[in-house]
């Protein structure tokens, strides 16, 4: 919950304080090593957080809007598809998959992306 928003106040703002989130979030799924749907989450949340290496208070467009792009990919096969990130065909049977939980800290930071300073969800998103 701490990348997005919560009771109509703003998630956590700070570009650094949110890469630090997420690089505790990739440090948890690397030692997940039953299912890889977490460390793809990671990987699709780093790309979503990354900041431009010469413009520090701008986010870094080239990796954001291809995650974006994939996140919204219809095929199934797509690595970065929502259906793919979620686990259920690269998880075994009976195993610990976290299934659509391991979704949660990518749904709550595409949130911030659309959350608005008046606490509505951006109108212009859709």
């Amino acid at each position: 919950k701490l990348l997005g928003p919560n009771k109509s106040q703003p998630g956590i703002s700070n570009r650094e304080v949110r890469r630090d989130i997420v690089s505790v979030i990739s440090a948890i799924a690397s030692g997940d090593a039953d299912c890889p749907s977490l460390k793809n989450v990671a990987g699709s949340l780093e790309c979503l957080c990354a900041t431009h290496p010469k413009h520090i208070e701008e986010y870094d467009f080239d990796r954001l809007l291809p995650a974006l792009n994939q996140l919204g990919s219809e095929e199934a096969d797509v690595d970065g598809s929502w259906l793919n990130l979620s686990g259920f065909r690269s998880c075994p049977p009976g195993g610990n998959g976290l299934g659509l939980k391991s979704l949660m800290p990518l749904m709550y930071s595409c949130f911030q992306m659309l959350y608005d300073s008046d606490g509505v969800v951006s109108r212009g998103a859709f």
